[in-house]
């Protein structure tokens, strides 16, 4: 948790955090892949999960033209959002429990050992799609 607050002062683009590998992407913890894109790119659902059990964050970040629904499946997941006026928050949403990211919300999240998520871009993440 600690790790998480202290990152959110650190912003990168989105691009130089993500690394690929086998038809994945992952980045602190977390791994994932795309599941479902619209033809028209207007949206794009990830399934997304826990890949090593060490609660690593991911590097904090923002959306330029875009809003990110993250629903929790199984486990919890670590959120910490600075908005536009730099006010800052950490919270934990678990099973059942969804947040939104509104485009240029800087935000971290990190998921608790299996946790299991579904996320929804509007419009599609280019950064999350794998060519």
């Amino acid at each position: 948790m600690k790790a998480l607050q202290e990152a959110i002062n650190d912003i990168s683009r989105l691009e130089n955090i993500i690394k690929k590998i086998n038809g994945t992407q992952y980045s602190g913890s977390w791994e994932w892949r795309e599941i479902l894109h619209s033809k028209d790119s207007s949206y794009q659902v990830l399934e997304a999960w826990d890949r090593d059990g060490k609660e690593t964050p991911m590097e904090p970040h923002c959306h330029d033209d875009l809003v990110e629904t993250v629903f929790v499946l199984i486990g919890s997941i670590y959120v910490n959002t600075k908005d536009r006026n730099g006010l800052e928050d950490v919270y934990i949403i678990g099973e059942g429990e969804f947040i939104n990211f509104p485009s240029k919300v800087i935000h971290s999240t990190c998921p608790t050992k299996g946790t299991k998520a579904l996320i929804i871009c509007r419009p599609a993440e280019p950064a999350y799609v794998i060519s």
